[in-house]
């Protein structure tokens, strides 16, 4: 399948249940990001009044002494709740040939979530020395599992399993599979900046009044446009892995 072939899949496969993808990715996506904006907004703003107090060092030191333990946490459960998500949406498009409904596949997605987190941890621990010691053997299997959660979705494949067969399906086309991958990116990436640039200055203009409203309006902005991005994304990879 040509490059164009796949985009219009892409979006034509987003149009087809495009309520369903939108809740799912809002729902479990978008939730982080909200609870995230909450302690993030009041707490810069509670630093900037210590700074005015106390001094920047003294007054960063305090904050972050209290609130790092939530940001930790938040960052970890907002990950886990966001791996969730995309194997939902990847469920609800692979179970939509089977005319399942959403209720079954929000089963399915729930019985594969530990294997997904732990294919999203393996993979994260095999790649990270890569791009460490190496770039280009980062940038290399990167590609080469990136259908490896697809496979997990469709197949039921875990762990390896998934990650071979990723580069089994890629193998032989590779700079094909990162030139689509590329272009799908670049294009996601600029109908998202575009669609957030009004609301970003929104955002800016209210911050100057209600800084911590106009904070938590860009934040929220900002979480549901990479959830968006991370959705569209997905279905790139599930029209890639049956082309």
């Amino acid at each position: 399948m040509d490059l164009g072939s796949v985009i219009v899949d892409t979006f034509t496969t987003f149009g087809k249940k495009w309520k369903e993808y939108i809740f799912a990715t809002l729902l479990f996506g978008v939730l982080p990001y909200m609870f995230m904006a909450i302690l993030v907004v009041p707490t810069a703003v509670w630093m900037e009044a210590d700074i005015v107090a106390l001094g920047e060092e003294p007054a960063v030191s305090a904050v972050l002494t209290v609130m790092t333990p939530f940001f930790v946490a938040l960052g970890i459960g907002g990950a886990v709740v966001s791996v969730f998500s995309l194997l939902l949406v990847l469920t609800c498009i692979h179970l939509a040939h089977k005319k399942k409904t959403w209720k079954q596949a929000f089963a399915v997605a729930r019985g594969q979530f530990w294997s997904a987190v732990w294919l999203c941890v393996l993979t994260a621990l095999l790649l990270i020395p890569l791009f460490m010691l190496f770039i280009i053997p980062g940038i290399v299997f990167s590609i080469y599992w990136m259908l490896s959660f697809v496979f997990l979705a469709v197949e039921g494949k875990t762990g390896y399993a998934a990650l071979r067969a990723s580069k089994k399906r890629i193998e032989g086309h590779w700079f094909r599979a990162l030139g689509y991958y590329l272009v799908m990116i670049l294009l996601v990436f600029s109908v998202s900046i575009i669609v957030q640039l009004p609301s970003g200055i929104m955002a800016g203009i209210l911050s100057l009044f209600m800084p911590i409203i106009g904070g938590l309006l860009g934040e929220i902005v900002s979480g549901v446009m990479q959830s968006l991005t991370a959705m569209f994304l997905v279905i790139f990879l599930y029209v890639y892995y049956r082309s």
